[in-house]
């Protein structure tokens, strides 16, 4: 299998003195473009796509050094950063196991509360599934909350509605009651749009949406269901929940995407305006990678 190109579209901005002495220089190495994307190959002579290609193997060895320094000292980086900001989880169908475990173990090295975590189905990114999706999420509004009439996109429908119930307030108070929940995500689990275990969500200070691409399943691929379309489903519902938590110095928390799209494929493919002002929501690429996981601590600590 041919070796993962890899981005580094993420931020370092954890604190303390071991992050930016241990890795200050490796990330200061790490590829800050997909090694490889964006190689525009046209019509130039062969001298130039040489040259390119000798840039984008240069890239790829120095964000291979980059990780082989972070991978053994990650826990030393990240150690306390998130100790009071709880972390939720949640999951798009194309993700890997090894996605999913490398971003929970690091959030446990950073002292993360686990705020659980929630999987989203192949239903819940599919345009066929889209209104019933959106008629499941206003039969089941939390307590005061409304939804915007003018955006009626079914991933903005359901983070607004889901941004309640899985957030803290800036205070760190529930904004949602536990019957309200309970409905709520009750009434999405039993349409098929998600999946838990039971008893274990609640609200968190942060939330990382973890994914391959950020879209459907290749299972759901191969069945004829559009990729760009669960993508930018994915994005609208970040969005939804980046407002959710409020934006500035008061925001109560901030919404990563963390995938390995590399800029090609999925979330990370999408244009900077469909991610909300300044942006709201924080990118990370290559979310296998330890230098990606750092990032995510990075962008959840801000």
């Amino acid at each position: 299998m041919a070796k993962k190109r890899r981005s580094g579209k993420f931020t370092a901005g954890v604190t303390g003195a071991a992050l930016g002495v241990a890795a200050g220089a490796a990330l200061g190495a790490y590829v800050l473009n997909p090694a490889g994307a964006g190689i525009d190959f046209g019509t130039g002579a062969a001298s130039e796509r040489d040259a390119a290609v000798v840039r984008a193997d240069a890239q790829q060895a120095r964000a291979d050094e980059a990780n082989r320094i972070i991978e053994p000292i990650v826990g030393e980086i990240v150690k306390d950063a998130l100790k009071d900001v709880p972390v939720l989880v949640v999951v798009t169908p194309d993700a890997t196991d090894e996605q999913l475990a490398g971003v929970s173990e690091t959030l446990r090295a950073a002292g993360a509360p686990d705020a659980g975590v929630l999987k989203l189905t192949d239903k819940f990114l599919t345009a066929a599934g889209a209104d019933e999706l959106k008629d499941t999420v206003a039969t089941s509004l939390p307590a005061d909350v409304q939804l915007d009439p003018e955006r009626r996109e079914p991933g903005r429908q359901a983070g607004q509605a889901l941004a309640p119930v899985l957030e803290l307030d800036k205070d760190g108070g529930e904004r949602a009651s536990a019957a309200d929940r309970k409905l709520l995500l009750e009434a999405l689990k039993g349409g098929g749009f998600v999946e838990y275990d039971e008893g274990t969500l609640r609200p968190g200070a942060g939330i990382v949406i973890v994914g391959n691409h950020g879209t459907v399943s290749r299972a759901a691929i191969d069945k004829g269901e559009d990729p760009e379309f669960g993508a930018g489903l994915v994005a609208d519902l970040a969005v939804a929940l980046a407002e959710g938590f409020g934006a500035g110095e008061d925001a109560a928390g901030h919404v990563v995407v963390g995938t390995d799209g590399f800029g090609r494929e999925g979330v990370s493919a999408l244009p900077d305006e469909r991610w909300g002002a300044d942006p709201a929501v924080k990118r990370v690429d290559a979310v296998s990678d330890a230098a990606g996981q750092v990032g995510v601590v990075g962008d959840l600590k801000k």
